[in-house]
């Protein structure tokens, strides 16, 4: 009877958006090889029509995998070290900053970014998608056409047997 009882499951469909006009987006994600251990994170900054502006993978040490995730977002690459003091000013003149969460399945090119991170101990640098490993070059060129991707949730509820 137990067996023939399943958990029911929600789909949703996600899709990565552009920002508006005029506006940036820059997407983060950390990631941890074991919890603790390695850790690393990736971004991707892009503009109103998806175009990639730059990318980075950043290698972070040891730690867990929230610390991967606060990090990936507030260690950026020194060479991007003046433009995040420059929006730190910003931020802090309340001038127009959103954070928003996002589903990993529209997520997935700084996911993959992140990852990237465990393979060598330097930050890599992207300034154009054509340098992007194949992963997440294909991943980017998905998510810039707009191809959904779907998030399966198992609910807490059990649906009844036949």
């Amino acid at each position: 009877m137990i067996e023939k009882c399943k958990q029911e499951v929600r789909v949703t469909s996600v899709i990565w958006k552009s920002p508006p006009s005029t506006r940036y987006k820059l997407n983060t994600d950390g990631s941890a090889l074991h919890n603790p251990g390695k850790i690393g994170g990736g971004g991707i900054l892009r503009n109103e029509h998806g175009d990639m502006i730059y990318a980075f993978a950043i290698p972070l040490g040891e730690g867990t995998n929230n610390q991967a995730e606060v990090q990936a977002t507030s260690t950026p690459p020194w060479r991007m070290q003046r433009l995040v003091q420059e929006l730190q000013k910003h931020v802090n003149k309340c001038v127009f900053l959103q954070c928003v969460h996002i589903y990993k399945e529209a997520n997935s090119t700084p996911d993959f970014l992140s990852k990237q991170s465990h393979r060598k101990d330097i930050i890599q640098h992207y300034y154009t998608y054509t340098q992007l490993p194949n992963i997440v070059r294909g991943s980017y060129i998905l998510e810039k056409m707009g191809v959904q991707s779907f998030r399966r949730k198992k609910l807490k509820r059990i649906k009844k047997p036949p």
